[in-house]
């Protein structure tokens, strides 16, 4: 049948909510680290990327969900590829 098939590929709200969090995570752990690594403020990355520090620090903690424009701003300011941000494993 064709609704049951439909229906068992639908995923679960909480399940689809906990890879997104996952993610905004693991790209907010990724921006921390290379800005770590190059030794400079979230003042100063956010200044670099035209983005406010708060959002920056917001991003960090993954408590929000950046658009790629924004991945792609910060990423320049990082010196890095978008890809570089998104993978899943953090260094």
């Amino acid at each position: 049948m064709p609704g049951s098939l439909f229906m068992r590929s639908l995923k679960h709200p909480e399940a689809e909510i906990r890879a997104n969090t996952s993610l905004f995570t693991c790209f907010g752990k990724k921006v921390k680290y290379y800005r770590e690594v190059r030794h400079i403020s979230q003042e100063t990355l956010g200044g670099n990327a035209h983005l406010d520090r708060s959002y920056i620090s917001n991003i960090e903690c993954g408590k929000c969900n950046p658009s790629l424009l924004t991945m792609s701003k910060i990423a320049g300011a990082l010196n890095v590829t978008i890809s570089e941000l998104i993978c899943m494993s953090v260094n």
